[in-house]
């Protein structure tokens, strides 16, 4: 039993080790072989990487051959019939290998689109012609042929140029010459036709000579022509005597004038409006108390104001006022005592013995008598009172508390002629106040057609024209 399990045990360690040895020979098979497969891998990796380089390179050489070719033909690169094989792979119609394989480069896109783009925009000239070994011409012929053409074209335009300056020369010789011969038959025509009037009215005027021995309405014409001519002419003799004669009155009337205007601004450029009141009588201790010869008979009253107008040389009153005086008490029937209320110039024009006085609204009596009273017409806004808001209807107040009766005035607002119309001046209307015109918008024409109305209607009686602040000056109104 004993020898019977030794043998097993050897066969089973026999067992043992073949199990071993053979394992490790399949493992060590199993790896050979992988290392054989990577190594047949990298190989054909390295073949494919040869022929890709090498369709690459080749793709370069047809960029070169195709350029060179276009650029000279002179020295072609390459196969001339290879060329016309690199264009057609180009373009897609070959079955080079290396178009497919540089399709992937990133820089093929571009470098196709300019390859196709010179085959594209080349002319006939530039067709691959195999047996050349080229394009049939290159870029350097076609430059040649276009600076050919370039100097046959400017060679032409000098020359069209110079055949214009010579058809613009004929054409203005010939115009020149023509309108030379229209000056010279206009000359012609013109002397011509000259003469013909010249001899057609040499033989109106025998006409008319013959005619008037014949025709009595012919000389009676004449005869009267001439006469009207010799009448003419004594008419433009005696026009120059007396445009002569009135050139000289004028001149006198400018002088009168002038010696008219000195004698004036010598003694007041305003004539007095009415005659004077009365005048200054005596003069009393400084000249501020004087006497004037109007009394209880004129019913002069204390209050009353007169202006004090001086002496001229030819003894009528001054046309401007020297002072104003005021009635203080009435002492007799011929006399009343006065105060100077106001006065210009105390020294070189004082009042004095003989001065008038004038109130252009007082009259003898006027407050006791309706028909003495002063009777006014106004043309205009009379303004007394500067903030005044009805300056007409104030103006008429103060007239009526001075015993002055206004006849007539133009209404600003309706534009007519109040109180009596025209009728309202008369024979006994004293004095025409002028004030300033009514500021007015849409009735200006018919104001100033009332203004002249009654303007001319005191024309006709002859009525005394004031200027209003004259006229308040004069009455002793002042304003503000």
């Amino acid at each position: 039993m004993a020898e019977k399990r030794e043998s097993n045990t050897g066969l089973i360690i026999t067992l043992v080790f073949f199990i071993l040895a053979t394992l490790g020979l399949g493992v060590s098979t199993y790896y050979g072989f992988a290392e054989q497969d990577k190594l047949r891998g990298d190989a054909k990796k390295a073949l494919d990487d040869k022929a890709k380089m090498t369709s690459v390179a080749q793709f370069n050489k047809a960029q070169a051959a195709l350029y060179w070719s276009y650029i000279s033909s002179i020295d072609p690169v390459g196969n001339p019939a290879e060329l016309k094989t690199n264009i057609d792979d180009l373009s897609g119609t070959g079955n080079s290998g290396w178009v497919k394989d540089t399709q992937g480069d990133p820089e093929f896109p571009k470098t196709k689109k300019r390859m196709d783009d010179l085959v594209k925009t080349a002319s006939a000239k530039l067709v691959i012609d195999a047996a050349k070994g080229g394009p049939s011409s290159n870029f350097v012929t076609i430059l040649n042929e276009m600076k050919a053409e370039n100097k046959r074209m400017s060679d032409a335009l000098v020359k069209a140029n110079s055949d214009k300056k010579a058809s613009d020369d004929a054409k203005m010789a010939a115009e020149a010459n023509a309108a030379d011969q229209i000056a010279n038959a206009k000359k012609s025509y013109d002397e011509r036709f000259s003469l013909v009037r010249k001899e057609f009215g040499d033989y109106k005027s025998r006409l008319d000579e013959k005619s008037r021995l014949v025709d009595p309405d012919a000389l009676l014409k004449e005869l009267a022509d001439n006469k009207s001519k010799e009448l003419e002419e004594g008419y433009n003799v005696k026009d120059k005597e007396f445009k002569e004669k009135d050139s000289k009155n004028r001149k006198i009337i400018v002088k009168l004038e002038k010696e008219k205007a000195d004698l004036e601004k010598k003694f007041g450029e305003q004539i007095l409006e009415g005659k004077p009141n009365g005048k200054v009588v005596e003069i009393a201790g400084t000249g501020s108390t004087v006497f004037i010869n109007l009394g209880s008979v004129v019913d002069v009253r204390p209050g009353d104001l007169f202006s004090i107008f001086g002496m001229r040389p030819d003894g009528q009153p001054n046309n401007n006022p020297k002072g104003r005086l005021e009635v203080v008490s009435v002492i007799g029937d011929q006399m009343a005592k006065a105060r100077v209320v106001d006065i210009k110039d105390r020294i070189s024009d004082p009042i004095l013995k003989g001065d008038y006085l004038f109130n252009p609204i007082w009259a003898p009596n006027f407050r006791a008598k309706v028909e003495n009273r002063k009777r006014i017409v106004v043309v205009g806004v009379p303004k007394i009172f500067s903030k005044s808001k009805d300056p007409l209807k104030d103006f008429m107040r103060v007239m009526e508390e001075k015993n002055v009766e206004v006849e007539a005035y133009i209404d600003p607002v309706s534009i007519t002629i109040k109180p009596n119309g025209k009728e309202g001046v008369s024979v006994r209307t004293d004095y025409l106040i002028i004030a300033d015109d009514p500021m007015l918008r849409d009735k200006t024409r018919e104001y100033e057609i009332m203004k002249k109305e009654l303007e001319a209607e005191c024309d006709r009686y002859r009525v005394e024209k004031v200027r209003l602040d004259r006229f308040l000056e004069l009455i002793g109104v002042v304003g503000n």
